[in-house]
């Protein structure tokens, strides 16, 4: 459910309901570590299955710089 929500942020970015500063501001920095730990949450062969996750976390790290 953690990395689930992040999902949800990313689709409404993308629908354009939520800016991506905000989001940025307020949740980019647990996406973040949860990325540089994901193995606690999933292993590389479910990376599949978390690809809008992923594509959060690129964008908030796309963002940050």
């Amino acid at each position: 459910m953690f990395l689930r929500f992040f999902e949800e942020l990313q689709y409404a970015i993308e629908k354009r309901t939520i800016s991506e500063e905000l989001v940025y501001d307020m949740f980019a920095y647990y996406a973040l570590k949860a990325y540089d730990m994901k193995y606690k949450f999933y292993n590389e062969e479910d990376e599949k299955y978390w690809l809008r996750f992923c594509a959060f976390v690129n964008r908030m790290k796309k963002f940050k710089n």
